[in-house]
């Protein structure tokens, strides 16, 4: 297949910056909320943005679309398509990714919502790759998240029972992202070179949020899957140079597990949990951000890029690349 080319992210935290303790005023129930800090302690959680207030998703998704359009120079008239890949939305009907098209501007734009979870935007570039190597009359797709989880997370906390069942919600936090893919090498971002998914439908059960319901995660059995797809992945991939540069989805802070099972150092593992928390489809944006902007020195020419998401039903993808510079 015909590389595409993901470019420059832009993400942005939504909301209130909440810390551990500040967490805790959010919370009924009876639970010891030192019982609460100790287990966001323990996921490496610190710090996380909730939108308590109600935010718009079409102009949180807007003001990331602008964001990611500068940090690349790409004018809105070069887009041909946009694919909305968060969970979070306002409406079934219509989708949001043609409420984007509308607003922006860009009506005759193709459209597209899917939804897999936090593996969302890891799939919207898998799908938008097909895109482009399908269709010759399309260059430049624009992905975006918004991740809105207030309203989602069960604040109703009695008991340790609860914090087992409930607990993943308090480690999530508000953000937008923006990806564009295109068809053409432009200044710099990374060269798409193979996507590797891994899918476990027998853990259907094992992370639900119903419809205008709340988030319930079976932790546990997320955290073996989710070691079981590093290992699927590892072998797909073979030896993994150590100048690869790893983006993951961040349900916590796995950098100093995953850098030692991959055979890197803890700094190739780009975790950005403790600043952000769980930040949905938009984590590993967050990480490809965090890399570009702190970074950037020491990112190489064709230096190895491994993308990684995991998604509750169990969906996970790899997105193997290599970053370039023109």
């Amino acid at each position: 297949m015909q590389s595409s080319f993901l470019l420059k992210p832009y993400f942005s935290p939504l909301g209130q910056l909440y810390s551990n303790q500040e967490l805790c005023t959010l919370i009924s129930g009876d639970i010891n909320h030192d019982m609460v800090t100790n287990y966001l302690n323990e996921n490496g959680t610190q710090s996380r943005y909730m939108d308590t207030e109600p935010l718009s998703i079409v102009d949180c998704a807007q003001d990331a679309v602008e964001g990611v359009l500068e940090n690349n120079s790409v004018e809105l008239s070069d887009i041909d398509g946009i694919i909305y890949a968060s969970l979070f939305r306002e409406d079934y009907e219509p989708a949001t990714a043609s409420k984007i098209a509308f607003q922006l501007g860009i009506p005759h734009a193709k459209t597209l919502d899917i939804t897999v979870a936090c593996s969302g935007m890891a799939h919207a570039v898998e799908v938008a790759s097909g895109w482009l190597a399908l269709n010759e009359n399309l260059n430049n797709i624009l992905l975006v998240s918004v991740e809105l989880p207030f309203r989602h997370i069960d604040w109703t906390l009695n008991n340790e029972e609860d914090l087992a069942l409930k607990g993943s919600g308090l480690t999530v936090g508000a953000a937008a992202s923006a990806l564009i893919i295109s068809r053409e090498q432009v200044s710099e971002g990374i060269s798409i070179d193979r996507f590797i998914p891994y899918d476990d439908a027998r853990l259907v059960e094992a992370c639900s949020l119903p419809i205008d319901g709340k988030f319930s995660s079976n932790s546990k059995r997320l955290v073996r899957a989710t070691y079981q797809s590093f290992i699927k992945t590892k072998k797909a991939i073979g030896d993994i140079e150590k100048n690869t540069w790893v983006l993951p989805h961040q349900p916590s802070s796995l950098s100093e597990s995953v850098s030692h099972f991959l055979g890197l150092t803890q700094d190739r593992v780009i975790s950005t949990h403790a600043l952000y928390g769980n930040t949905v489809s938009s984590a590993w944006v967050s990480a490809y951000d965090f890399l570009i902007k702190n970074h950037y020195n020491e990112i190489g020419n064709n230096d190895p890029i491994l993308i990684k998401t995991m998604a509750a039903g169990f969906s996970s993808l790899c997105i193997l690349g290599h970053y370039y510079r023109n």
